[in-house]
């Protein structure tokens, strides 16, 4: 209906281009895992996905979606927040850019992010806050350890 439940663990939900369509599998309680684990169970349920393997738990509970079309060649996109998620993060292509950095001309890979959030759920301050994080994260990978 019309209420809202507050999650008790964080699912993300990512799109997979399977043969027979577009699916969602879910990654549940990310936030017990490592990334080490979360990268493997993802490339787990890729795999199920595009052999149509995915179960019916395997789809469902997502809280936050990612959405990625880097593979398509597209630099930037804004995803929309898919039901029963809060929250959707677009991850767009990684591109080879010239930057000048202390002083010096320098190659970076960078990219896109975008963010959308239900405001009934999560406040903007809250949402910019998250993708600032998301951001220092990608900047400084040591701190996923």
């Amino acid at each position: 209906g019309n209420s809202i439940k507050i999650a008790d663990s964080v699912n993300v939900g990512f799109a997979v281009n399977a043969p027979q369509g577009l699916v969602v599998p879910v990654v549940k309680s990310a936030e017990k895992k490592t990334l080490l684990d979360i990268a493997r169970e993802e490339k787990l349920l890729t795999e199920k996905a595009r052999s149509n393997r995915l179960t019916i738990d395997e789809v469902q509970g997502e809280t936050i979606g990612l959405s990625n079309l880097g593979a398509y060649n597209i630099d930037s996109f804004i995803g929309i927040v898919p039901p029963p998620a809060s929250t959707i993060v677009a991850v767009g292509n990684v591109i080879a850019q010239i930057v000048v950095k202390d002083g010096q001309i320098t190659e970076r890979k960078l990219l896109s992010l975008t963010l959308a959030a239900d405001s009934r759920i999560i406040p903007e301050q809250t949402a910019a806050e998250f993708l600032n994080l998301i951001k220092t994260l990608l900047e400084n990978p040591e701190y996923l350890t």
